[in-house]
């Protein structure tokens, strides 16, 4: 065989050998699983029996006006409206402070759904299996029930902090208004700023979760006593 042929058969077979090896490798890619993404949910477990005490000092000093006391079904339901969470919050992905002014979202961990759903359910069942105060009756913003009250909320920080390696923390911060809807004019008649933390392990999605759970229940409790202080059961 001439040596031109030679050369020619051999570099057939090189390609093809070099052909067979990258479809093997990417048939092995295909078959390796994709990362695969988790989904949590925040959980302030159930509430317990809290004395109408001062809550623990907030970051901004609560706004109160006098309320009348209840004299129709109305009088004794609150509503609660969705949370308003802020940007860049208000999305399922986790968002994390790695520096002072530096944060970054990711994409593996996430909410089972949109943090605004999952916390006001979590707020409007806490209070509502609380019985907080006179309020016989905590809904959501579709029930049927007459409610005089109306409260809402800001949701202004929710992530996990890993500026400081040495102490990582979950943190959540809410403001909350509460509204006297029988008002021609819908006045705020209580409002408030709370603030809470709770010590998290170093690059772990639950440990956050569970972290926020903390934090938020410290939240619940606080709004919890503050409420129990505004509107005593039996006023």
């Amino acid at each position: 065989m001439p040596a031109s042929s030679t050369r020619l058969a051999r570099f057939s077979l090189t390609l093809f050998a070099a052909a067979l090896c990258t479809a093997a490798v990417s048939c092995s890619a295909l078959s390796q699983p994709a990362p695969g993404k988790a989904f949590f949910s925040i959980d302030p477990g159930e509430p317990t029996p809290v004395a109408p005490s001062p809550a623990v000092a907030p970051a901004v000093a609560a706004t109160t006006t006098a309320s009348p006391p209840a004299s129709s079904p109305a009088d004794s339901a609150l509503q609660v409206r969705r949370l308003r969470i802020a940007s860049p919050y208000d999305g399922q992905e986790f968002v994390y402070r790695t520096s002072s002014n530096e944060y970054r979202t990711d994409y593996y961990n996430g909410f089972i759904a949109a943090p605004d759903q999952l916390l006001t359910a979590a707020l409007t069942a806490w209070l509502s299996r609380a019985r907080v105060g006179r309020f016989a009756s905590v809904v959501d913003a579709a029930s049927d029930i007459p409610a005089r009250y109306v409260l809402e909320g800001n949701v202004t920080s929710l992530y996990g902090d890993y500026a400081d390696k040495a102490a990582p923390k979950a943190v959540i911060t809410i403001k909350i208004f509460l509204f006297d809807d029988g008002d021609a004019n819908a006045r705020v008649i209580f409002q408030k700023e709370y603030s809470a933390a709770a010590p998290i392990e170093l690059g772990s999605a639950p440990s956050l979760v569970k972290g926020w759970s903390q934090a938020f229940r410290q939240v619940l409790e606080q709004i919890t006593a503050d409420l129990n202080q505004r509107f005593p059961a039996g006023t």
